[in-house]
């Protein structure tokens, strides 16, 4: 899952005297703590979602490379769509583009007889 936090960048503290004081350490454990709750609330709802899995054991012929396949609904570029290829997962940007919720295109030809799993944990 991709994570979109509060505070990307938590600035270090220094360890030299007018640094670590603790109004600088509270404001920095306030920014920890939105970012943990975050992280959590993403967690809960991945762990609430019921997943959709789709699998392909075999095409009457290959997927080229480029051309659209159809997948469970997910959100783009969410993290919510997990495809593997031959039992190995293929990234999003790499091995194929997220198109639309519904499509996507691998970026290489796909044989006719390879294992395609593709599992959604959310819908659009």
């Amino acid at each position: 899952m991709t994570y979109v936090l509060p505070y990307p960048e938590i600035k270090k503290i220094g360890q030299d005297r007018p640094q670590a004081k603790p109004e600088t350490w509270n404001a920095t454990y306030r920014q920890i703590d939105a970012n943990f709750a975050q992280i959590l609330g993403d967690m809960e709802t991945l762990s609430e979602a019921t997943p959709v899995v789709a699998r392909s054991d075999s095409r009457p012929a290959d997927i080229a490379a480029g051309a659209d396949y159809a997948v469970p609904v997910h959100k783009v570029g969410s993290g919510q769509l997990v495809v593997f290829v031959e039992g190995l997962r293929c990234f999003a940007g790499v091995e194929y583009t997220d198109v639309s919720e519904t499509v996507i295109r691998f970026t290489s030809a796909i044989p006719k007889d390879f294992q395609i799993v593709c599992v959604s944990t959310g819908a659009a």
